[in-house]
């Protein structure tokens, strides 16, 4: 695999300075929490189970991950259906932090995102999540129907649009093979001469990338398979403007993590319950509401291959 960078670091508003946390605690029992030597947490008289999630709207997420919570907590021996902690927070550098310290259970994310939890040795990921309907999805690369531009190779002295540093299809997958491809990268406002440079901004959305290069503020812009039949982002107006030259390898929608020191018994059940929620009319409703999974399912053999091999490209680019 060609050698690169590390990834680019993230935007002062995902480094620090704005942090929104919230931990919503439903049961008024204690739990005491003992720290063994290698860090790993030994939950002592535990009566609730935390779940987490990298929101940046934490008023409106709140309410599905409870009634997730709630769920497996009601269907768990030990646990009450109150027993549930929520931690939202906005900044994903803090929920790396809360997972290292032992602070999550279960957690739903996308793969850059979830390789990046793996690889603090704190998670690992048990089941793939279905999200809209969709087991796994790629990037589309577009460009105007006028461009030149028909291969990555051709990408070299171009501008391109990705959504946000934290998105796996707006901007891990693309730019994984783009360097690998042989192409150096640099953001925009780095001020690069080099000439054979990709340059590349964050957009902060899909619309707004699908927007940069309609109006030629960019030569490429990286979205979503899935986006690229959504009306919000490809709309009657952009869309006969615009065509695809590159798709990405799949990856996995969307995988469900548990912490990796969950006393086994209870990591089974949780595998148990979860794998037969889609099943359960009641089930079937707090999957809608929690950002609209339709199941879960084991991992199979080709998307744990291609779990690891993306865990392993993170680890490398970006040092966890």
């Amino acid at each position: 695999m060609h050698s690169s960078p590390a990834l680019p670091p993230r935007p002062a508003f995902l480094a620090g300075g704005f942090v929104l946390i919230i931990a919503l605690v439903i049961l008024t029992s204690a739990s005491v929490d003992v720290w063994a030597a290698n860090n790993d947490v030994i939950r002592s008289e535990r009566t609730t189970l935390t779940i987490g999630r990298v929101s940046g709207n934490p008023r409106k997420h709140a309410g599905r991950l409870t009634a997730f919570g709630e769920y497996l907590a009601h269907r768990l021996e030990g646990y009450g259906p109150t027993g549930t902690d929520i931690v939202l927070d906005a900044n994903p550098e803090t929920i790396l932090t809360r997972a290292m310290r032992g602070e999550i259970d279960v957690i739903s994310e996308t793969v850059f995102t979830a390789s990046r939890l793996v690889n603090t040795g704190a998670m690992e990921i048990a089941l793939l999540e279905w999200k809209r309907g969709v087991q796994r999805y790629r990037t589309a690369l577009i460009v105007r129907k006028d461009s030149d531009i028909e291969t990555l190779t051709d990408l070299r002295g171009r501008t391109l649009a990705f959504e946000d540093p934290g998105s796996t299809s707006g901007f891990f997958l693309p730019y994984l093979e783009i360097m690998d491809a042989g192409l150096e990268m640099s953001p925009m406002d780095k001020g690069d001469p080099r000439p054979e440079l990709v340059r590349y901004v964050f957009a902060n959305s899909e619309v707004n990338v699908v927007g940069s290069v309609v109006r030629g503020r960019a030569d490429v812009g990286a979205i979503s398979e899935t986006d690229l039949n959504d009306p919000e982002v490809m709309t009657e107006r952009f869309k006969p403007q615009l065509r695809v030259f590159h798709l990405t390898q799949w990856v996995p929608r969307s995988v469900l993590l548990v912490r990796r020191s969950m006393d086994p018994a209870l990591k089974s059940k949780l595998r148990e319950v979860l794998l037969g929620m889609h099943e359960d009319d009641a089930g079937r409703r707090v999957l809608d509401r929690y950002f609209d999974v339709g199941r879960y399912a084991e991992v199979d053999a080709q998307s744990r291959l291609r779990l690891e091999q993306i865990r392993k490209a993170v680890q490398a680019r970006h040092g966890s």
